[in-house]
């Protein structure tokens, strides 16, 4: 299986099938409907945002990266060597927002609802804490009968994954 696998999950419809699911979940919107993205700078230790840290540490270890800041990687013990966000731990539901994430775990309402992730080669999956919620901070697309997402990274940071 070819690395991208792991990270982007695809959902396999019929194409009548998927419009309709597109149609009735507002997820035909266009780039400009998703609303403002993330545009702050990593969150140092004294941010007001240190409530994630208290929160999320029994669960995994925060890291200062270079050229990023603080991230905090969640403990495979807790969530499993195979972890993959907005896939494990949780369920995609639909909400009065639109597609939203439901995590199993008592902390996710923090890191997939505010912040992003993205994958380091020295850490694997990190989350990148911010204080604008939204139900998934994913990039969806569709077509050729495929429903598919894809974490978004912070801004100017890329996860390396393509489709296709």
């Amino acid at each position: 299986m070819s690395p991208w696998h792991t990270r982007v999950r695809w959902l396999r419809t019929g194409a009548t099938t998927a419009i309709a699911i597109l149609a009735t979940s507002s997820c035909a919107m266009g780039p400009e409907e998703f609303g403002p993205q993330v545009t702050s700078s990593s969150t140092p230790l004294d941010n007001p945002m240190s409530q994630f840290r208290s929160d999320l540490a029994p669960y995994g270890s925060w890291i200062d990266l270079p050229d990023v800041g603080w991230v905090w990687r969640p403990d495979p013990n807790v969530v499993g060597t195979d972890f993959v966000p907005y896939s494990t731990g949780g369920r995609w539901v639909s909400s009065d927002w639109g597609w939203t994430f439901e995590s199993d775990w008592d902390w996710g309402w923090a890191p997939f609802h505010y912040g992003r992730w993205f994958v380091t080669p020295s850490a694997g999956w990190v989350w990148w804490p911010d204080s604008e919620w939204a139900p998934a901070w994913v990039d969806w697309r569709w077509g050729d009968g495929f429903i598919g997402w894809q974490p978004l990274a912070p801004p100017g940071i890329s996860i390396g994954v393509g489709v296709g």
